[in-house]
């Protein structure tokens, strides 16, 4: 079952409630334009200068009850096995969300994350720092802890 327009509705609320608090904080925020969006892979642009990509909190397995704050999913590869978002050229930061905060994360931080931590290792389900593959798919995700996003925050805003 496809559940695109889900997931859709989801991140644009998600957004919503990012910019809510981004503006509680005196920060100026403007959205990314549907081109924007879809080929730039940035939904928000922050103080008129980072180009943001909102990551609301997910379970780890869809049977879950309910989305955790422990860990965030990072896309490596995407679907059609190109550069996953964590690595796309137009975006500056990532807003990673937690029960009781946002996380920015500028992207090269991530990116060193990832090149210390992740292995080169393929296993059958999402694990903690290696590369999982869906079933059908060319992409590569992993799983992050949230406090590794923490220590290489520049920003944090409570919700």
């Amino acid at each position: 079952m496809n559940n695109y327009p889900q997931q859709f509705k989801e991140g644009k609320s998600k957004e919503a409630d990012f910019i809510k608090v981004a503006q509680q904080n005196n920060f100026h925020v403007s959205h990314a334009t549907p081109q924007q969006d879809m080929k730039q892979h940035w939904d928000i642009r922050l103080m008129k200068s980072y180009k943001v990509d909102v990551k609301g909190l997910k379970k780890i397995r869809r049977t879950d009850p309910d989305v955790q704050e422990d860990f965030h999913y990072v896309e490596l590869m995407n679907v059609q096995g190109l550069v996953g978002w964590a690595f796309a050229e137009t975006v500056e930061v990532f807003a990673f969300e937690t029960f009781n905060y946002w996380i920015l994360v500028k992207k090269e931080n991530l990116q060193d994350l990832i090149r210390e931590k992740v292995k080169k290792e393929w296993v059958n389900f999402p694990t903690l720092y290696k590369m999982y593959r869906r079933s059908g798919r060319k992409d590569a995700i992993t799983l992050v802890k949230s406090l590794d996003l923490m220590y290489i925050a520049f920003h944090k805003f409570k919700k």
